[in-house]
């Protein structure tokens, strides 16, 4: 019997598409090197274990790439506009809820735009427990952020199930002995959550 359901956010119940967006933003010829810059950095993680702040990355990204500084201040201004709820997703939290299970969310994100999506969005408070990286200076896929949520909030990893869109993060929930869902999609979701309570699940 399963108790616990432990979500990711970005890609999982909030839109993270970082290529998309900032085609929108500066168009398609400019849109991987920018994304590379940015969003594949070595600052990105600082900012996500909460070590660097938004401003001081802009700073760096400048300095180390002079000729798209402007492009970056542009795409970093509103960057968190693309967080927007995955509703078929988020719709599952009550049923899962309404059934007796407690729900957690552990998660990879910065402080600001984390302040941000949780004051917006309701379905926040429908959690019991959320760890975010930037509060405890750690990103998965590393251990240590696992065990805060283990430690934290009286979890046993073989009652819970975690469910995350990276295969590192997957692998390290595996071996901490987390049931563990690699999603891609919504309907394989469904029915991952169907099989595992045996067709009870359904959508709020």
């Amino acid at each position: 019997m399963f108790l616990n359901f432990v979500f990711d956010l970005g890609g999982v119940l909030v839109n993270y598409d970082p290529k998309r967006y900032v085609q929108k933003i500066v168009g398609s010829d400019k849109a991987e090197i920018l994304k590379n810059i940015i969003f594949d950095s070595p600052e990105w993680i600082e900012l996500d274990k909460g070590t660097l702040d938004e401003s001081e990355a802009v700073r760096i990204w400048g300095k180390k790439n002079p000729e798209y500084s402007q492009y970056i201040e542009l795409i970093m201004k509103n960057w968190d506009e693309m967080l927007t709820p995955k509703y078929e997703n988020i719709r599952l939290l009550k049923p899962l809820k309404n059934m007796g299970h407690k729900l957690y969310i552990l998660s990879n994100f910065h402080e600001e735009a984390f302040k941000n999506v949780s004051e917006k969005y309701s379905f926040f408070g429908l959690f019991n427990g959320m760890v975010i990286s930037y509060k405890e200076k750690t990103v998965k896929p590393e251990e240590r952020i696992y065990r805060v949520l283990i430690k934290r909030y009286g979890i046993n990893p073989s009652d819970t199930v975690f469910i995350d869109d990276s295969m590192k993060n997957i692998e390290t929930a595996e071996r901490l002995g987390f049931k563990a869902f690699l999603y891609v999609k919504h309907s394989k979701l469904i029915e991952f959550l169907s099989k595992l309570l045996g067709g009870a699940i359904i959508e709020a």
